[in-house]
C-alpha cells in the first residue's frame, strides 16, 4: 500500500507547476500556534528498484477546533527535512501567535481520538506562513 501511496504522490508532484502564493489566498487558515501540534513520523520504506531508505512525513494537528484539522506532507522526505523543518517549528513558536495554513481541504469527516468521536477535516499543505516566515512544500509558493 505505501509503495502505491508512494508511486502516485511521485507522478503528481511532477505534473505541479510552482505557481505564486497568490492562488492560495481563499485557502488559509490561521490558528494560534498553541493549539498546533507538529510531529514527524519516520519510517522505512523501499523505492522501486532500489534497497530501503529512511524517509520522514510531517504532520500538523489542530484538535482544538471544531472541526478539527490535519495537514500532512504530500509524499516521504529524507529525514533531514523533517529534523531541519522540527528544529525551525521551535523557534517558530517563540517569535509568533499564529501560523495560517493553505490547503485543499476534505469535507469534514468523523474520526476518534483517545476515545473521543469529532470531525475533522484533512489535506495535505500547500503553504504554512507567519508574518516573517513561509514554507511550502513546491518551490515558488512563498516567492
Amino acid at each position: 500500500m505505501n509503495r502505491i501511496l508512494t508511486i502516485l504522490t511521485m507522478i503528481l508532484s511532477l505534473n505541479v507547476i510552482a505557481k505564486s502564493d497568490n492562488e492560495f489566498k481563499d485557502m488559509y487558515l490561521c490558528f494560534p500556534i498553541g493549539q498546533i501540534e507538529v510531529d514527524a513520523e519516520y519510517d522505512r520504506v523501499r523505492w522501486p528498484n532500489s534497497d530501503l531508505n529512511n524517509v520522514c512525513s510531517l504532520g500538523f494537528h489542530i484538535r482544538k477546533t471544531n472541526p478539527a484539522y490535519f495537514y500532512y506532507s504530500r509524499s516521504w522526505r529524507d529525514p533531514s527535512y523533517c529534523k531541519s523543518f522540527m528544529h525551525k517549528w521551535a523557534e517558530l513558536k517563540k517569535e509568533n501567535k499564529e501560523i495560517c495554513i493553505a490547503a485543499r481541504l476534505d469535507p469534514p469527516n468523523k474520526k476518534k481520538y483517545k476515545g473521543k468521536e469529532f470531525f475533522q477535516r484533512s489535506a495535505p499543505y500547500e503553504v504554512i506562513k507567519s508574518g516573517n516566515w513561509c514554507h511550502s512544500y513546491f518551490d515558488g509558493y512563498c516567492d
